[in-house]
């Protein structure tokens, strides 16, 4: 809560290096489905193009806005949803 105003949404953001290109598209091909429960929506998925301060060494970058914090820490602990 900031100023006692309850945020509006919480992000994931992703900095992706894929390391298996074939493990990579089975992967991403499952993810949004895992969303919709939580009520998640993936907002953009891309490779970067440009860096306007500092380093960035991850090519993919993929952002994900769910209704809340609880929202997403629910989905990131679901079965139905796994990165490791």
């Amino acid at each position: 809560m900031t100023n006692g105003v309850m945020p509006r949404f919480a992000y994931v953001i992703g900095h992706i290096t894929v390391i298996d290109p074939e493990a990579w598209m089975e992967y991403r091909s499952r993810v949004a489905e895992t969303l919709m429960p939580w009520g998640g929506e993936l907002i953009f998925r891309g490779r970067k193009v440009a860096i306007l301060s500092g380093a960035h060494s991850h090519p993919e970058v993929v952002v994900l806005r769910f209704p809340n914090v609880a929202a997403v820490e629910s989905w990131f602990s679901s079965p139905d949803y796994s990165c490791k």
